[in-house]
């Protein structure tokens, strides 16, 4: 190569780029840091506080026209109280949620990054600190191509603390399943890792007849998406075997001195007030409480 071409060489745009690479990376780094210390001191929040926690995050994945609905704890809480706690019948306070739970749709590594800056800056317009994206398979899980970051924290930190923890979910080409990790081989076809990312418990996939058509879950005053097969999408991502999801485990009401009848008696009152409003309620879930004495 002549010396001469050298000059050809688009330097300054090279240099260019590499700033705003590296002012990008550091910033991502210190939205990191932020995150991770206010969530080393989260405090407590009020069912209020909750309640308008989440109506930003819904606001903000509706307005921005995003498939998405709530998955683990926040799943649970809005199926058994259509709230983040309940009073039971004997006075005792039960919590079931402390965060922010959903999964939401995206189309890939490069739409997951737009995605993840647009939540970022629209929660941000609404107090809260900041996001970071993260790839939830572990170093011991890592596949021989690079997993993508699947997983958006968000954080809103004054005048209470609150977390949102998003998981993001693909489609497969012909529509019949979600996944979350997966990497396209030679033939064109996905390849799903079976043991990676918050699937892992069904093999990596989980069938799209388990969320649509979608059905309406109620959460505080007003409703959100729910799947259409709740139990199945809790019995993929939770890490325990628990066989009854419709009720509370004691360990966890406050104070609580209730016999079984009258917790099933307060749980059916929440839940017809819930499907009197056309939202699905944990009620069609009792009977696969097979051992209460498990439970209590």
């Amino acid at each position: 190569m002549r010396v001469g071409a050298l000059a050809d060489w688009p330097v300054s745009q090279l240099q260019e780029r590499i700033h705003s690479l590296v002012g990008r990376l550091h910033g991502e780094a210190a939205t990191a840091q932020r995150v991770w210390t206010a969530m080393e001191q989260p405090g407590t929040v009020s069912e209020e506080q909750y309640s308008r926690a989440f109506s930003d995050v819904a606001a903000t994945l509706q307005g921005l026209g995003l498939e998405w609905w709530p998955c683990r704890g926040t799943l649970i809480a809005l199926l058994r109280y259509g709230s983040s706690e309940a009073t039971l019948p004997d006075g005792s306070r039960h919590v079931v949620e402390r965060d922010i739970d959903v999964m939401i749709k995206v189309d890939g590594a490069k739409n997951h990054a737009w995605v993840a800056r647009q939540i970022e800056f629209e929660l941000q317009s609404r107090g809260w600190l900041g996001c970071f994206a993260k790839t939830s398979a572990t170093w011991e899980q890592e596949p021989k191509w690079e997993t993508r970051k699947d997983l958006l924290y968000c954080i809103r930190s004054e005048p209470y603390f609150m977390l949102l923890d998003a998981s993001t979910y693909l489609y497969s080409d012909d529509g019949s399943e979600i996944f979350v990790h997966g990497h396209r081989t030679q033939n064109g076809t996905w390849f799903v890792p079976p043991n990676v990312g918050p699937l892992s418990r069904v093999g990596g996939v989980l069938p799209t007849r388990a969320l649509r058509p979608f059905q309406k879950c109620q959460a505080f005053q007003g409703s959100c998406p729910c799947p259409r097969q709740p139990d199945v999408t809790l019995h993929a991502m939770l890490l325990s075997d628990w066989n009854c999801i419709a009720l509370p485990p004691v360990s966890s009401i406050v104070g609580s001195n209730m016999s079984v009848v009258h917790l099933l008696e307060g749980l059916h009152e929440r839940g017809a007030a819930i499907e009197r409003n056309g939202c699905v309620s944990m009620m069609r879930y009792v009977g696969q409480c097979r051992l209460l004495a498990d439970v209590f």
